[in-house]
């Protein structure tokens, strides 16, 4: 059979929405892929099994890959701008440089099980991309682009993103506990009831940020750009915010048991009822607060 004939077998006129997979439960190829995108036709693939594939530098541009199985694929450097990676499987997909801006990947994922590992993201663009409740759980994100992107409820535990954009991106309900955001810049973002709980965030920007009711418990926030962020009921027991910029944050009903304030001056930001506020530590300003046990 044909390389064509083979593909028509897999992908049939009318059958959108089905699973493509080769005959003999075989996984598509890049062979199989770069037919189909030579025939000029939107790429329609949800559930296709493109495992182990190596995609890498595809254009793949508003293909629907819904449901697929993108476990050891290699998509570096692909174009997947407007994709829908709806539910897909991202288990050990290598997307460094990927391009996917606004594509869909709501509830993507990763099931940890055994010795599998989640996707690599490093120097990715996910620009406007929709996140939403996806599992990137230990996912390397280095230097990679979430500028505007909806992240709300996404798991990013024990992620990696150092020196990622995050600016104006939507990350309400995300749990980011003990994920690695040194140098992250983060401004405008929402981040309202995010858990951020024993991240480390040395250098972070939050200008701007909304942080409402966001957990901060044991957060490594030193050297933190938080000017005009908004931290209202915030929980930052025992947070790090040694060196911190907080000129022009409205800190309201926040916790500061146990923090670190030394070198912050909460006299530039406009502070509310803050409880536990600690005495000033030396290097620290004088804190115009009023405290309530």
């Amino acid at each position: 059979m044909g390389l064509f004939q083979r593909i028509r077998s897999i992908l049939k006129p009318g059958s959108s929405g089905s699973s493509a997979h080769a005959p003999g439960g075989d996984t598509l190829t890049r062979e199989d892929v770069s037919e189909l995108i030579s025939r000029g036709e939107p790429l329609e693939l949800p559930g296709a099994d493109l495992s182990r594939a190596d995609l890498s530098g595809l254009d793949m541009r508003g293909a629907n890959l819904s449901g697929a199985s993108l476990q050891d694929t290699v998509l570096t450097e692909a174009d997947l701008t407007e994709a829908d990676l709806t539910d897909a499987n991202l288990c050990r997909t290598d997307l460094r440089r990927a391009v996917l801006r606004n594509a869909r990947l709501r509830d993507a994922n990763c099931p940890r099980t055994g010795s599998v590992a989640p996707p690599v993201l490093d120097d990715a663009d996910l620009s406007g991309a929709n996140l939403m409740g996806t599992g990137l759980a230990v996912a390397s994100c280095r230097n990679a682009i979430f500028e505007a992107a909806n992240l709300r409820e996404a798991n990013l535990h024990r992620a990696d993103l150092t020196n990622a954009s995050l600016v104006g991106a939507m990350l309400a309900g995300a749990n980011l506990r003990h994920a690695t955001l040194t140098d992250v810049r983060a401004d405008g973002a929402d981040l309202s009831t995010a858990d951020l709980s024993g991240c480390s965030a040395r250098g972070i920007s939050l200008r701007g940020a909304t942080l409402r009711r966001t957990g901060l418990t044991e957060a490594d926030l030193r050297e933190a750009q938080l000017n005009d962020a908004t931290l209202d009921e915030a929980n930052l027991v025992a947070v790090d915010l040694e060196g911190a910029d907080l000129t022009g944050a409205v800190l309201e009903r926040v916790d500061l048991d146990e923090a670190s304030l030394k070198g912050v001056d909460l006299g530039a930001a406009k502070v509310g009822k803050v409880y536990n506020l600690p005495q000033p530590e030396e290097g620290g300003g004088s804190p115009s607060a009023r405290t309530a046990g």
